[in-house]
């Protein structure tokens, strides 16, 4: 299995995501086995739109045409540097 980053906008009234993320990435439906939110908003322009972005969990083969997801690397706090002379 295979992980992509996609971003889908759906109505405000809804919508299936998993749909919108198959038509995103070229693939059938039946083809994704997980679909994680990553973030959600909304487009208010004109007609309002939620706008997803998510990881895309798919089999093997079918071509894709995303890139691949990768997750963030964890921010690391930096030490404070003292302040003596």
């Amino acid at each position: 299995m295979d992980t992509f980053s996609v971003s889908v906008k759906l109505p405000p009234e809804g919508g299936k995501i998993e749909k919108a993320a198959a038509r995103a990435l070229g693939t059938a439906a039946e083809n994704i086995t997980n679909v994680e939110i990553l973030k959600r908003s909304i487009d208010a322009r004109r007609d309002p739109k939620w706008v997803y972005s998510l990881a895309v969990t798919v089999k093997k083969g079918g071509g894709i045409r995303a890139p691949r997801y990768t997750a963030p690397p964890a921010f690391l706090i930096p030490k404070a540097k003292s302040n003596t002379r």
